[in-house]
């Protein structure tokens, strides 16, 4: 299902989120949609905290204003906080021991009603290039540390013209996959 969308960019008597998000939206749009859709917090007046532990860039002013949000890259500095949102992109590089480390200490920061969104895209091994790595081991490795795949949405991205056939895989999608911990 794809979205559909006017001239203007605004959805057409559509409130729904759709599990391909393919109008060719910044990634930070794509982020504040699935932020927006997906808060435990919505309809409260309570503002959601998110810890965001990802290497991206993806805070308008606008988005900063509606949450509150804790941007790091040392898990350790924030283990009495408890989040509604944590924000994760897993590296290429040590992607099974960075995300089963992570994915323990997430169990811990999160409430019981939170969510932890996972952007990942495949990739070629560099050891093996004919192999894609990405969203089957994330899915797996934050699995067993006791969450469970609540929902998962599909970003593509514009597409460059010049993109060698080998690389699309690469460079044309990545998923945003929604967890939510095991009770």
């Amino acid at each position: 299902m794809y979205c559909n969308y006017n001239e203007n960019g605004f959805g057409i008597n559509d409130y729904r989120l759709k599990s391909i998000i393919d109008d060719r939206c910044d990634i930070r749009t794509a982020y504040e949609r699935i932020l927006s859709f997906f808060d435990p917090n919505r309809g409260s007046n309570r503002k959601t905290k998110i810890l965001d532990y990802s290497n991206a860039s993806l805070w308008s002013e606008k988005t900063l204003r509606l949450f509150d949000v804790t941007q790091t890259h040392n898990l350790y500095s924030h283990n009495k906080s408890i989040f509604d949102i944590i924000i994760y992109e897993p590296p290429k590089k040590k992607l099974v021991t960075t995300t089963r480390y992570s994915s323990r200490i997430f169990k811990k920061l999160i409430k019981p009603n939170g969510i932890l969104v996972t952007r990942t895209s495949d990739f070629r091994d560099h050891k093996n290039p004919a192999k894609l790595k990405g969203g089957f081991e994330v899915e797996s490795l934050i699995r067993s540390s006791g969450f469970y795949l609540f929902d998962q949405v599909i970003y593509i991205y514009n597409r460059n013209d010049r993109t060698s056939r080998r690389d699309i895989c690469e460079l044309i999608h990545s998923y945003f996959m929604i967890f939510k911990p095991e009770i």
